[in-house]
């Protein structure tokens, strides 16, 4: 295989694991988040119509539900930046049949 293609092949690679991760730890904060809701979201009246009058204990339970919803997401997707620029410090190649070569050998120098 020539070089160009070796480079493009481990970019791919690295495009694939990452699109995988990201979307695995997507999936896995929404769940949580879901779950949450489903459980306690009777504190918020997530089972009334959506005309319905909240009460005031109401309001404050979705308040405090949408901002930890919102830290929650926020997080997330500060760690998939973070994974992102980790990752660019491998070198990885795709084996197909979900399996990866990862070169642990650190990229960057410093």
């Amino acid at each position: 295989m020539n070089p160009n293609n070796h480079d493009r092949v481990k970019q791919n690679s690295k495009n694939k694991l990452y699109r995988d991760v990201e979307k695995r730890l997507m999936t896995a904060f929404i769940y949580a988040l879901a779950e949450y809701e489903r459980v306690f979201g009777h504190l918020w009246g997530e089972q009334l119509a959506e005309e319905a009058k909240l009460t005031p204990e109401q309001e404050k339970f979705l308040n405090m539900f949408e901002e930890a919803r919102k830290n929650i997401l926020d997080n997330g997707n500060k760690q998939i930046r973070i994974f992102e620029k980790v990752l660019d410090q491998y070198d990885i190649e795709w084996k197909g049949e979900q399996r990866f070569y990862i070169n642990m050998q650190n990229q960057n120098p410093n």
